[in-house]
C-alpha cells in the first residue's frame, strides 16, 4: 500500500485555516479502487452498513405482509356490523363499546368521517364489514419476514427486514400499506455512504487524523486538558509516555479513556480490589470473601479493556489484575499496548478513525475489519479528539488522507 508523505501546505481547502500549515504534515493511503467501487462494496449486505440519519422519517410495510393483533376494540357505544364495506349495506350485528374484533385486512368502500378505510373481520365464521374509525387498532404482527420502506411502495428505498413475529405500531392506516413507528438502525441509500466515503468532504477533517503520530505537546499543555477529568487528572505524563512508547497519539489516548471511564468517574478507573482464591483464579474482593483472598490489589482499568458487557467491572477488574495495572499510571501506560495492538497496529493497517470505519484493504475483500455498523461512526468519534486538539498550544496535526482511483 503506497503512501506519499508531504508538508500539507498546499492543502488549504482540506484543512481548516486555523491550522499552522507549519505543523500539519499530510500522507495518503491508496485505496486502489474508485470511490464508486468503494460504494459498491459497503452496500454490501454482509456489511450490514446502518445509519440513524433517517431515524425520524416515514416507514412503512406492506398490509399483505402483517396481520393484526388485539387488542382490536370498538370505540364507540354502538356500531353497525355490515355485510359489506357500505354506509346502507345490511346490519348484520351491532357491537358495543370495547367489544374485541377479529381484523382479516384493510379495505377501501363507501367514506365516513373523511376515511374510505373499512376493516373486513371475522364473526362466527362469517365476514363483515366496519369502518376503521370505530375501531382501535394500534399494533400490528409481521406474518413472514418483510421489508420496511420509505414510502408506500416497493420501489422505495428499503429501510430494512423485520423478521417474522415482530410487533409494529402504527402511526398511519392505508389499504396496501401501513406507516409504522420504526426506532432505530435503517439502511442507508448509495448517495448516503458515498458522502461519507469521499475524502474530500471537508465536514470532518479529524477522522484522518493519524493515531500513530505524537501530537508533540508538554505535560503542562496537556494536563489542562485533563482539569476536572476525576482519576485522570494530573496525569497528562502517563499518556505522554504511553503514547511515546507504544507509538500513539497522546489525544486519541486519552479520548478513549475519557471515553471508557465517564471522563475518569466510572468504578472500573477509579479502583477495584481482585485478590487470588485457593485456586490462584484473580477474584474480585467482596465483604463476604475478602478474608479468604490473598494478595489482595487495587486495580485500574482506564480504556474498558476486557470489559465485557455481560460483566464490565468483574472483567474488566480481573484482565487489570492479570495485567499488573495496579496504578492509575500503569493502567494508562501499558493499557496503551492493547489500544494499539487491536485498534491500529493490526494487519489491516488502521492508523485513522476512517480507516477504522472503511478498511484500507476493502479492495481486496476485506470490507471487514470493522469497528461499527453505522456509517458515521468515524465522524462522530472525533468530537472529543476535535475538543482536545483546540485545547492545546501548536499541537502537530499529521493527517492520512485516502486516495481513490478515478472512477
Amino acid at each position: 500500500m503506497r503512501k506519499i508523505s508531504i508538508i500539507l501546505a498546499t492543502l488549504f481547502l482540506l484543512v481548516p485555516a486555523t491550522i499552522n500549515a507549519q505543523k500539519a504534515e499530510t500522507a495518503y493511503t491508496d485505496y486502489s479502487i474508485t470511490l464508486e467501487e468503494a460504494v459498491d462494496i459497503q452496500l454490501n449486505k454482509a456489511s450490514n452498513p446502518i445509519t440513524d440519519i433517517y431515524r425520524n422519517d416515514p416507514a412503512y410495510i406492506a398490509t399483505n405482509d402483517v396481520k393484526f393483533t388485539g387488542p382490536n376494540e370498538i370505540n364507540a357505544l354502538t356500531v353497525n356490523i355490515r355485510t359489506e364495506p357500505t354506509l346502507d349495506s345490511k346490519v348484520a350485528f351491532q357491537f358495543i363499546k370495547t367489544t374485541p374484533v377479529n381484523i382479516n385486512k384493510v379495505v377501501q368502500g363507501d367514506e365516513y368521517e373523511d376515511s374510505p378505510l373499512w376493516y373486513e373481520i371475522y364473526y362466527k365464521t362469517d365476514t363483515y364489514y366496519i369502518h376503521s374509525n370505530l375501531v382501535d387498532v394500534q399494533q400490528i404482527k409481521t406474518a413472514r419476514d418483510t421489508n420496511i420502506h420509505a414510502g408506500p411502495s416497493k420501489n422505495n428505498h428499503e429501510y430494512g427486514t423485520i423478521q417474522k413475529g415482530e410487533t409494529l405500531t402504527i402511526a398511519n392506516l392505508d389499504v396496501n400499506w401501513i406507516e409504522v413507528f420504526f426506532d432505530g438502525w435503517r439502511r442507508p441509500k448509495p448517495g448516503d455512504i458515498k458522502k461519507i466515503l469521499d475524502p474530500n468532504d471537508e465536514e470532518n477533517i479529524f477522522q484522518h487524523i493519524r493515531l500513530d503520530e505524537s501530537i508533540g505537546v508538554t505535560e503542562e499543555d496537556l494536563n489542562l486538558v485533563l482539569e476536572d477529568r476525576g482519576i485522570l487528572e494530573g496525569r497528562a505524563q502517563a499518556f505522554i509516555d504511553g503514547g511515546k512508547k507504544h507509538g500513539l497519539n497522546e489525544a486519541y489516548l486519552i479520548a478513549h479513556a475519557l471515553h471508557e471511564t465517564g471522563q475518569g468517574t466510572s468504578e472500573l478507573a477509579n479502583g477495584i480490589e481482585v485478590g487470588l482464591n485457593k485456586k490462584g483464579k484473580p477474584t474480585v474482593v467482596t465483604p463476604k470473601n475478602e478474608k479468604k483472598l490473598k494478595e489482595i490489589k487495587t486495580t485500574y482499568n482506564m480504556y474498558g479493556i476486557g470489559a465485557a458487557d455481560s460483566c464490565p467491572l468483574k472483567c474488566g477488574a480481573i484482565t487489570a489484575y492479570e495485567n499488573k495495572w495496579f496504578t492509575p499510571e500503569k493502567a494508562i501506560e501499558e493499557g496503551a499496548e492493547w489500544i494499539g495492538k487491536d485498534y491500529i497496529y493490526n494487519e489491516f493497517e488502521q492508523n485513522t478513525l476512517y480507516k477504522m470505519k472503511w478498511n484500507p484493504k476493502m479492495g481486496e475483500g476485506y470490507y471487514w475489519k470493522q469497528y461499527a455498523t453505522d456509517i458515521g461512526w468515524a465522524e462522530k468519534q472525533t468530537k472529543q479528539i476535535k475538543e482536545i486538539y483546540e485545547q492545546l498550544k501548536n499541537p502537530t496535526y499529521h493527517y492520512d488522507i485516502p486516495a481513490y482511483k478515478e472512477g
